[in-house]
């Protein structure tokens, strides 16, 4: 059988300009390839823009005056053009030919669909895997803002979802889905399951896993053997770098975040942080049930704050402030130490140090004078504070240039040095004023996010102070902005506020001095409760702040010290 396909394109140019030549040179081919029959073809291709009959057999004829001749149907082809040739051949034969063209069909282009791409989560890095879930083996690292093509996915051991994907070297590993920015359903249902799974090398099990080296008395959990793992301030990767811990470090477990991703852990040499959980090789039988130390930011919490002059805490701040408080107890914190947080308005000031030295009288509140012996014992109102310094704002907290070396350790920040040292179950904050002189709103906010959630990670209460000026400071329009902030963030938190810059307001210039920031005083720096409280901005600021004091030891402390 001999066939030649032609473009359809150039027989149409034949048909159109020429009808009976296209016809005629049909027919003689025709006759040419019955006459030849079945021999050998010819290995040059014919010059034609059809689709040729295949060899048939020769024409019957009769030996007579007129010789008909009917050639073999020729087949019909879908969707290429079928040629029917008709004749009737004499002695002087005329030939008729009828051509029938099929129209050839409308080419169709299907979409390749766009694959679908995993973009690792911001904040998180995790390891990739020879298979789909954390007992295969390591393959690298994945990092923040990388994106991948996913080929399948499949389900891990512990019932979550892994993704295959494709490196850009064209090598295929797994990675976990808690890792990657959730996908949509559209795109899942694009994604097909694994066709194979490389088998476990570890049989799952419920069991806790047995160490395998010997764990001192108390340790729960260890540095795998071949990693070097980082313990950070806070539950974050954006969180100072405390320290790198060693393989086969053993640790204790004090704390987590709400998903676990992030335990706290103490070292047996005294350094305490967070550690990003899939890096730790843990024995604990029942980490669930450690304390949430790490609390987010609740959104659109309601503004609380005390107000009076007799106020006590209110009920949700109550709540936190103890959940904090045992925490802080778990993890060695002293309860009649307390942490000062401020600028020059606190150093400057001699912000509580009159309960120090007894230069005080308390009026009409006797009864804060059980919580000043409190706090006495310990020398909390005597101390020096690494973290109330001149100038400070939020950031600096987190800077290891505004340390101390002497008391601070090479490259500690002053908020991680002053818990060191002193292990406090409060933290009194007074900043704000150069936050706004410094800092946009966005990054003051985000700066005291991050010092709230490493103190109550740590287990100090926070108390949050706002600040006063006079109505002529240079940045005066400017505050209400950042107010509102301390406010719905303390509020996020459901940590103690003291709102002092509405408690100031009928007090002279707001109780504040010429420069509309620091507060006034006495120039005895006496301390008097017995009315001083209306005319000084010092004053007040030490008696709400006492009351605090005293409402967290009377209703936090005493009831849940262990």
């Amino acid at each position: 059988m001999y066939r030649q396909l032609i473009p359809v394109s150039w027989s149409r140019v034949l048909y159109a300009r020429y009808p009976r030549r296209a016809a005629y040179g049909l027919l003689m081919c025709a006759l040419l390839l019955a006459a030849c029959g079945s021999g050998e073809r010819e290995s040059r291709l014919l010059p034609t823009h059809m689709i040729l009959p295949s060899s048939t057999p020769s024409a019957t004829s009769t030996p007579s005056p007129t010789v008909t001749w009917t050639p073999s149907p020729t087949p019909s082809l879908t969707p290429s053009p079928t040629v029917t040739p008709s004749s009737t051949m004499t002695q002087a034969p005329t030939a008729t030919a009828t051509l029938t063209v099929t129209a050839s069909p409308t080419l169709t282009i299907t979409p390749v669909p766009t694959p679908v791409q995993v973009v690792v989560s911001d904040g998180a890095g995790a390891y990739a895997r020879t298979g789909p879930g954390t007992d295969y083996a390591e393959f690298g690292i994945v990092k923040p803002g990388q994106r991948f093509t996913v080929v399948a996915y499949a389900g891990g051991d512990e019932g979550d979802l892994w993704f295959l994907v494709t490196l850009p070297d064209g090598q295929q590993v797994w990675v976990s889905g808690w890792v990657v920015d959730p996908l949509g359903l559209d795109d899942l249902a694009r994604i097909s399951p694994a066709a194979t799974v490389p088998p476990s090398p570890i049989p799952p099990s419920t069991d806790t896993p047995t160490p395998a080296v010997t764990l001192p008395p108390g340790a729960d959990a260890i540095i795998p053997a071949d990693s070097r793992v980082n313990l950070r301030s806070g539950a974050g990767l954006d969180f100072d770098l405390l320290l790198t811990l060693e393989p086969g470090t053993p640790l204790r477990l004090i704390g987590r975040n709400a998903d676990m991703t992030w335990f706290q852990v103490a070292t047996f040499d005294g350094f305490q942080g967070w550690v990003f959980a899939e890096l730790l090789t843990i024995y604990r039988a029942d980490p669930a049930n450690l304390t949430q130390s790490w609390v987010d930011l609740a959104p659109n919490a309601p503004a609380n704050a005390v107000v009076g002059l007799n106020a006590a805490l209110l009920p949700d701040q109550l709540e936190q402030a103890r959940t904090i408080y045992q925490h802080g107890q778990q993890v060695g914190n002293r309860p009649n130490s307390f942490l000062l947080i401020g600028d020059s308005v606190d150093s400057e000031g001699e912000f509580l140090r009159a309960f120090g030295s007894g230069n005080y009288d308390l009026g009409d509140y006797v009864y804060l004078q059980a919580t000043i012996d409190f706090y006495n014992q310990a020398g909390a109102f005597a101390d020096v504070y690494q973290t109330s310094h001149t100038g400070f704002r939020y950031a600096m907290l987190f800077d290891a240039t505004w340390s101390n070396p002497a008391f601070c350790e090479a490259g500690e920040t002053p908020l991680d040095c002053e818990y060191r040292n002193k292990k406090p179950s409060v933290a009194i904050i007074y900043l704000g004023l150069n936050d706004m002189r410094f800092d946009t709103p966005d990054s003051f906010r985000y700066n005291m996010t991050q010092v709230i959630q490493q103190l109550i990670g740590n287990g100090v209460i926070p108390v949050v102070t706002t600040f006063t000026i006079a109505d002529y400071y240079e940045y005066y329009s400017q505050a209400p902005i950042y107010l509102r902030i301390m406010r719905e963030v303390a509020a996020g938190f459901h940590v103690p506020l003291i709102d002092f810059n509405e408690r100031a307001q009928p007090l002279p210039n707001h109780g504040t001095g010429e420069d509309g920031a620091h507060l006034t005083f006495r120039e005895d720096r006496h301390i008097s409760f017995a009315g001083d409280q209306h005319r000084y901005g010092t004053a007040l600021r030490e008696l709400l702040t006492l009351q605090i004091l005293d409402d967290l030891r009377r209703n936090v402390f005493i009831p849940y010290s262990p």
